[in-house]
């Protein structure tokens, strides 16, 4: 079967040119051309259009796509990255954050133990944890606030589970009961040295 589809244009082109031919024609009658006169406008005007479209299609398209051809900008293609490497950049920008926000307040080797508890919670597998984490100089406001920061980070589990983890990881949080998570965005003073942190990369 022909392809219709490279009729449509000719069919439009030969539409308007009858609608422009009729407008010439008319406005020919109305400078008090004769019907002669007036007819030989239709034509003149049917057939230009009909040869202006023919020009165009045969000489003017070929150019115009040479030209934008070499004027094309480059597409950019999103390529997302697999689960587990977006998984492993979002366990490094935490852990980094955890040395730079935590610096001074845990002892230095306890710091590598942490990273183990914080991939583990990334990967929603909060059963070990062998020994706590010890901390100096910070309250429990400090660590709710780490706990909604690291909740909010992974978005893998609910605050309740989140502030579970807490419990078992910070010693300073052992005697603590897991509605702690209804304190998670405590703001009862002005500063903090953990504050909440919305945007971690």
């Amino acid at each position: 079967m022909p392809n219709k589809d490279k009729y449509i244009p000719w069919i439009g082109v030969g539409i308007a040119s009858l609608v422009l031919a009729s407008i010439g024609r008319y406005v020919a009658l109305q400078h008090d051309a004769d019907t002669g006169t007036a007819n030989l406008v239709f034509v003149i005007v049917l057939v230009s259009i009909g040869l202006l479209y023919v020009l165009s299609i045969e000489l003017l398209e070929p150019i115009f796509k040479c030209i934008f051809k070499r004027i094309r900008v480059k597409p950019k293609y999103c390529t997302s990255l697999p689960d587990d490497a977006v998984l492993k950049s979002k366990i490094e920008s935490f852990c980094q954050y955890s040395d730079e926000i935590l610096a001074g307040y845990i002892p230095d080797e306890e710091m590598p133990l942490l990273h183990r508890y914080i991939e583990q919670y990334a990967k929603s597998n909060t059963g070990d944890v062998p020994q706590k984490i010890t901390t100096t100089g910070l309250d429990n406001f400090e660590l709710y606030h780490y706990g909604w920061n690291i909740w909010n980070h992974f978005d893998v589990m609910e605050q309740p589970e989140t502030a579970d983890w807490l419990i078992a990881v910070f010693s300073k949080l052992s005697k603590s009961k897991r509605t702690i998570y209804k304190k998670f965005k405590h703001d009862g003073r002005d500063t903090y040295k953990i504050p909440i942190e919305p945007n971690i990369k």
